[in-house]
């Protein structure tokens, strides 16, 4: 288990006993043992506002979160999204996503970790443009990003790193960006919980939970983080296949 089991006792107490938010109180009932908490899901997310899940107040990033059921909100604190491993240390990085909103997250993670990122464009031909005028050393990107972002490596220098951000991965389709980088990574994340898992891009990538971060095998993954975020995450039930974790 990567994260200690004491940290998250603590976190579970901090948590229910909140005199102003009871999202997780109301779901937990006289319930604190870690493995008898119920899960939590987007659905939880989706029906209780965002005043009622909010833990702490900081410097923050409010972002829209689509769901095919609707949308919701989720905030993320300045410092915890510094925290979040979804890129590696770069001079110039380039941030380019599919949603707006999650490039300004990234984009914040950057200047959190002291360098000043390249939040690209939506159209790719300027994107690639600007990448190639701020002569970009990594990426951090999502799948479908990627792709459009093809055409930009047949002419450029190989990168440091690219970190490729998201619930699911296409391995044939990813497997020539191989070329591109040193280090190819594949990063589980949702927006609502973070990063929780990596693997380095391979014809059988193994993931790995990342540190503060403990994941359970279910029918699907179950994740739980242990550092206090404005709303923590403690057994949150995600959709994504646990055998899709297993590599198998």
């Amino acid at each position: 288990m990567t994260a200690s089991m004491q940290q998250f006792t603590e976190l579970i107490t901090m948590t229910a006993e909140h005199s102003g938010v009871d999202f997780y109180r109301s779901k937990w009932g006289k319930e604190r043992s870690f493995e008898a908490l119920p899960t939590i899901s987007r659905e939880d997310f989706l029906r209780v506002p965002l005043s009622r899940r909010r833990y702490k107040v900081e410097k923050a990033l409010v972002k829209v979160v689509h769901d095919p059921s609707g949308v919701f909100l989720s905030e993320w604190a300045f410092s915890d999204i510094a925290k979040e491993a979804y890129g590696l240390a770069s001079a110039r990085p380039l941030v380019y996503m599919t949603s707006p909103h999650e490039t300004i997250e990234k984009a914040m993670w950057c200047y959190g970790n002291g360098v000043v990122p390249l939040a690209g464009e939506k159209d790719p031909d300027i994107a690639m443009y600007a990448a190639g005028k701020y002569r970009v050393t990594s990426m951090i990107t999502d799948p479908e990003a990627l792709q459009k972002f093809k055409p930009y490596f047949d002419s450029h220098e190989r990168l440091e790193s690219i970190s490729v951000v998201g619930t699911a991965f296409d391995l044939g389709e990813l497997q020539p960006f191989r070329a591109y980088a040193d280090t190819v990574r594949l990063v589980l994340a949702l927006p609502e919980t973070g990063a929780f898992a990596e693997a380095p891009l391979s014809s059988e990538p193994r993931f790995t939970a990342l540190p503060d971060c403990f994941i359970e095998r279910d029918e699907t993954l179950v994740v739980s983080k242990q550092l206090p975020l404005v709303t923590p995450i403690i057994r949150y039930r995600t959709e994504i296949p646990a055998t899709f974790y297993d590599g198998t």
